[in-house]
């Protein structure tokens, strides 16, 4: 496992042949004049990774409540029935969008899937489903996927991190806002339009770019589905620009684009030439895959808790207080209101909530989705011990160049107990580790034997087929 931060080179010039052009142009330009052999083997290594994560994730989420309610609201609307798309963990096969949103769902529903730390977005929720329902559909091959992925990870990279966090402190999920415009370039990519046309989906794209933080308030699940109707959205905008419907190329730095009205201070918070560097810096590999099942903002504190534990010996019974030193950008989303970070409403409410997170791990002994039960979110013995837990405003955070984050634990003892930690950047083993228990709870350590086996080999197959004739019930 490495730290997951971010360092990278600049350039303010965003041009082409010299001639200045729009950012959804130079992103039309880039979809469309990739291709395969440009990724570094280190590229698809780590979209092979991140795939295997999702189907991981989409396996499990596909026996609970979410997928269960998005699958009734899918069939009442017709979205059920003959298609050519793969619905993870399903018998259905349905039209392109309808499998983009459904898998989609899956991906996002439990919190544990990756996210692009410096733009602070979940970035696979989307790219991942959005890419594997055009290819599923229009017949491409493993390295066809592979490559539309990455244009959809890296547009959206660009999209949310060009703001910095600022679409985030706006009050705007960039889940639901960034990945949209790359699952439309994604998707575009791979049904083989050009440069002109990928840029009209970007204009497309924008209005229907959406996603509100408001879920913080209510413990709404609408956080699950920002990935999901990205997706739907990014294979719609692509789509209607092939039958030649135009959208604005100014969408981002217009007077009434997606800066403008989506940051606070667009002047000093916008940095355009993040642009620039598509094709020369992939941000796939600034991709983080989580360890565990809550906001991204949390899992430092999660590391430093158990490496305390595993040095000291720590147990309850030793722990007075806890203080956690929490990146400023971050309060508000895992630390506040205090009283529902103590006891949260539901299991969606509890992955937003730190004490909560850190109360439950020090009772159990760890924190997996089984820490996101009813039974646990409402034990009073959880409870009691959140209110042990509060918060102070980290001073030297690098946050959002890296998740960080100070655990201090003062101990019955009369001990003082610190650990500075990062949120993790899993390396294959550790995803392999986490995607092989995933299918052996779900299908099987066979049958996720061979989804593993038809991932990591995508670039050699000629058929997106190969994998995903693996991925229904039916299989």
């Amino acid at each position: 496992m490495t730290q997951a931060s971010s360092s990278r080179s600049t350039t303010s010039a965003i041009s082409s042949n010299g001639d200045k052009i729009t950012l959804a142009e130079l992103v039309g330009e880039f979809a469309a004049s990739v291709v395969f052999e440009d990724l570094p083997a280190p590229v698809v290594q780590r979209a092979k990774e991140l795939s295997l994560d999702c189907v991981g994730l989409a396996l499990v989420a596909a026996r609970g409540d979410l997928a269960a309610v998005g699958a009734r609201a899918l069939a009442a609307m017709g979205g059920t029935g003959t298609g050519p798309c793969t619905i993870i963990g399903s018998d259905q096969r349905v039209a392109a969008r309808d499998a983009a949103f459904a898998n989609g769902l899956l991906v996002g529903a439990l919190d544990w899937d990756d996210t692009h730390l410096e733009g602070a977005f979940h970035a696979s929720a989307s790219a991942f489903p959005s890419s594997l329902a055009v290819a599923e559909d229009l017949g491409r091959s493993g390295p066809d996927f592979l490559l539309g992925y990455v244009v959809t990870l890296e547009v959206a990279a660009r999209v949310a991190a060009a703001a910095r966090d600022g679409i985030h402190q706006a009050g705007f999920a960039p889940t639901g806002v960034a990945t949209t415009f790359g699952s439309a370039a994604g998707a575009a990519h791979l049904m083989g339009l050009p440069a002109a046309d990928i840029a009209s989906a970007q204009g497309v794209a924008g209005s229907f770019a959406a996603g509100l933080l408001e879920f913080l308030e209510a413990g709404a699940w609408t956080k699950n589905v920002h990935g999901a109707w990205s997706a739907h959205s990014g294979v719609s905008a692509a789509r209607l620009a092939a039958a030649g419907f135009r959208g604005p190329s100014t969408v981002y730095e217009g007077d009434y684009g997606l800066y403008q009205t989506h940051l606070r201070d667009p002047e000093h918070e916008l940095r355009p030439e993040f642009f620039a560097t598509l094709g020369s810096e992939w941000e796939v590999l600034r991709i983080a895959a989580k360890q565990y099942p809550v906001c991204h903002f949390s899992q430092a504190f999660l590391k430093a808790l158990f490496e305390l534990e595993a040095h000291h010996g720590l147990v309850l019974d030793d722990i007075a207080k806890v203080t956690c030193l929490v990146p400023e950008g971050v309060i508000a989303t895992v630390c506040e209101p205090v009283d529902r970070r103590v006891a949260p409403l539901n299991g969606h409410d509890a992955q937003e909530s730190l004490p909560f997170v850190l109360a439950a791990a020090i009772l159990h002994g760890g924190f997996t989705e089984e820490q996101l039960s009813d039974e646990v979110v409402r034990d009073p013995r959880v409870h009691a011990m959140a209110r042990r837990i509060s918060y102070e405003p980290y001073r030297d955070s690098k946050f959002p160049d890296s998740y960080d984050g100070e655990l201090v634990v003062e101990t019955q003892a009369g001990d003082t107990l610190r650990n500075r930690n990062f949120a993790d950047n899993l390396d294959f083993a550790a995803i392999e580790a986490k995607f092989l228990d995933n299918a052996g709870r779900t299908i099987g350590a066979e049958a996720g034997a061979r989804i593993e086996d038809a991932v990591m080999t995508l670039e050699d197959s000629g058929s997106i087929r190969s994998l995903t004739d693996l991925l229904g019930a039916r299989a």
